[in-house]
């Protein structure tokens, strides 16, 4: 196991409320609170799996730090068709999506016909004259400085190209927010001391994406904490695919022994 990751007895995450902003994922977040509620609204299925976990604590955490208003302008990069943008196209007046929808449909399922009719994958109706988007590099983003009151990427920033790719874009989602704006980024933290490609340590997080740029995080504390039961049993992605339930450790990448699971930041700029 990697010396920065906590194993801790199941009954004793079961029994905190888990406040922190930044954490990694674990299956005590669905005992409720706004994660789950988000969960609801959302229309996600009851499961636990760490890609629902990555939305509601997102939406949760922008809740909680005031930016989800009336008001506001967000930027999702590497959006894909996520079921956020539809949310929150809900809730600000407006949001942007940003992916390489030219190149995603083989393998993710959308591609250019997103950009078309994003209508077509949303969950629940949704304000479609809310919704943007936008063929872009997350390396690159087309639009001019303190654009945005918040910006978020959800496991998309390690297949950027490697650490310092990433590093580039936490600086042009730098650019691209207002100050005082807030910035959540999730991604994929090693949690064995196998390694793999595009997934991050702990220190190399801190050094690429919470010392690569001038954000900040609105909490100083990561919580590195997770239950003992998950990092026994970690799921199989080769063996036992992608959605099953629960979903929140998990190993199989390539050919390499690596475990992983999800880590979220929130920085302010």
């Amino acid at each position: 196991m990697h010396p920065s990751v906590r194993p801790v007895p199941d009954p004793v995450l079961r029994a905190d409320p888990r406040h922190r902003l930044n954490q990694l994922c674990d299956i005590s977040d669905w005992r409720g609170g706004p994660m789950v509620d988000a969960l609801t609204e959302l229309g996600e299925p009851v499961v636990v799996h760490r890609k629902a976990w990555e939305y509601g604590k997102m939406i949760g955490g922008l809740r909680r730090l005031g930016v989800v208003r009336p008001d506001a302008v967000g930027l999702s990069v590497g959006a894909g068709a996520e079921h956020s943008l539809f949310l929150l196209a809900n809730h600000i007046q407006r949001m942007v999506a940003t992916d390489l929808y030219g190149s995603g449909e083989e393998e993710w399922g959308w591609g250019r016909d997103f950009m078309a009719d994003p209508a077509r994958y949303a969950p629940f109706p949704f304000r479609q004259e809310n919704l943007e988007v936008r063929d872009m590099s997350g390396l690159d983003l087309d639009f001019p400085d303190a654009t945005f009151d918040l910006a978020y990427t959800l496991s998309s920033i390690e297949h950027f190209g490697g650490h310092e790719a990433a590093a580039q874009a936490m600086r042009e989602m730098s650019r691209v927010t207002k100050p005082g704006g807030i910035v959540c980024v999730v991604t994929e933290l090693l949690l064995s001391r196998a390694t793999a490609p595009e997934l991050f340590t702990f220190p190399e997080l801190q050094h690429y994406l919470i010392e690569g740029s001038d954000l900040r995080l609105v909490d100083p504390v990561v919580d590195l904490r997770i239950s003992e039961s998950l990092l026994l049993h970690p799921e199989d992605m080769v063996r036992e695919g992608d959605q099953v339930s629960p979903h929140i450790v998990v190993t199989g990448w390539g050919e390499t022994s690596a475990v992983w699971t999800s880590i979220i930041l929130f920085f302010r700029k």
